[in-house]
């Protein structure tokens, strides 16, 4: 068995028309979505806010076998009039597809952020930085170099040193394998060290890089 209702504005008559086969339910899923500001339709959410939940009332107005053909068959007569809160005129028994912001956690307000915090376009889902490109999402998967850029590639490197970066340093006698490490081990920036081995304040005479010795 099927039931058609609508949802009555007490104040104006305007309805919201739908079906389903279980009305209780379908009852309380409508108002907590309302109460929740969440409901599909934006014009009788709007009307909720405006003149408050005491003035609508939920009203069974047929019992049917097949409630979404009723439903269409109706849907189809009113054509979405102005006296309607209904958004779509397909008829979906309260199986409809979710709102943009309601299966993206990254909606707020009327702007899209990715987790990282920077804003987005709606359309996807993270920004270039927080974006997957391992494997075949790497825009360059599957693809080489041609000749004339590993030619350009190779001479931008020329002149440029491409030995071994990490030097070992010493502080107040104690040797650390490399700056990075050292900033690690004392629970400061690596750039502190670089400072405190180049700076003539004498009270860092101890920081040095070990080959200068």
């Amino acid at each position: 068995m099927g039931y058609l209702y609508i949802i009555r504005n007490k104040v104006n008559d305007k309805f919201y028309l739908g079906s389903t086969n279980n009305y209780h339910k379908r009852k309380i899923n409508h108002f907590s979505q309302l109460r929740c500001d969440k409901h599909h339709s934006i014009h009788l959410q709007r009307a909720y806010d405006k003149y408050g939940e005491d003035n609508f009332e939920f009203i069974i107005i047929e019992t049917c076998f097949n409630h979404l053909e009723r439903e269409q068959e109706l849907l189809d007569i009113i054509n979405l009039r102005k006296d309607t809160y209904n958004i779509s005129s397909d008829a979906t028994g309260g199986n409809r597809k979710p709102r943009y912001k309601e299966e993206n956690s990254n909606w707020r307000g009327g702007k899209t952020f990715c987790k990282c915090g920077t804003r987005i376009n709606s359309n996807t889902k993270t920004c270039i930085k927080c974006q997957d490109k391992t494997g075949e999402n790497n825009p360059f998967y599957g693809k080489t170099h041609t000749k004339e850029t590993k030619l350009k590639l190779s001479k931008q490197k020329m002149g440029k040193y491409k030995g071994n970066q990490q030097k070992s340093v010493l502080i107040d006698n104690i040797e650390y394998e490399s700056v990075s490490y050292a900033a690690r081990q004392l629970n400061v920036c690596a750039a502190t060290i670089i400072h405190r081995i180049k700076s003539k304040n004498k009270k860092y005479n101890e920081y040095f890089y070990k080959e200068k010795l």
